[in-house]
């Protein structure tokens, strides 16, 4: 059987301006943004189409409040937490199917990380963010790639970023890759709370 784990990659960003929205008690969890992703291994995503309606139809996102006892930001986070997955079910519904699903190699760098935050909308008041912006499922390497983002939603600046991985498992495409987002929940969260 898979060993399942979490690696963290390395430690990019802990921005000491970001202070004071890092101690607000709310987190605005803003969910999984597919919005840069790819799906690496078109043996693993043969039907592009049936994918990006995963995406469209919130099937990871849902899971994510409909199993929130598992999936849990509070509990890891150590903060009370407000869903706003709006903003990421707009921004997943509008994935083209026909570059979704490749067999090259893809990566995010931290800048390109920084300039998707500056896309979202910004709030008036100050409040701390938290998104997972996903650079890739990989069927090829049985991996997925994350990258946890906490943010002030006001300026969008960004207070906190890392790169994660973690293998998926399970049955079901959605329920394969979520293992994944369970596992870097954990992780992250560890983090975060030894950033702060």
């Amino acid at each position: 059987m898979k060993k399942l784990f979490i690696l963290l990659l390395t430690f990019i960003s802990f921005n000491s301006f970001a202070g004071n929205v890092l101690e607000n008690k709310e987190i605005y969890w803003y969910g999984l943004d597919f919005s840069s992703a790819r799906m690496i291994g078109s043996h693993g995503f043969v039907d592009k189409d049936r994918v990006a309606g995963y995406f469209a139809a919130t099937e990871w996102n849902n899971l994510m409040l409909v199993e929130s006892r598992k999936y849990n930001i509070p509990k890891n986070f150590k903060k009370e937490v407000k869903y706003c997955f709006e903003v990421n079910k707009e921004r997943n519904a509008n994935l083209d199917p026909n570059t979704l699903v490749t067999d090259s190699k893809y990566r995010l760098s931290t800048d390109e990380v920084k300039g998707i935050i500056a896309t979202y909308p910004k709030t008036d008041a100050p409040q701390l963010g938290l998104t997972f912006i996903v650079e890739s499922f990989n069927k090829t390497e049985e991996m997925a790639y994350i990258w946890v983002v906490a943010f002030d939603t006001a300026s969008g600046e960004i207070a906190f970023v890392q790169p994660h991985q973690a293998a998926p498992g399970g049955f079901g495409i959605r329920n394969y890759w979520a293992r994944s987002v369970y596992y870097i929940i954990k992780g992250a969260g560890s983090n975060f709370r030894s950033a702060n």
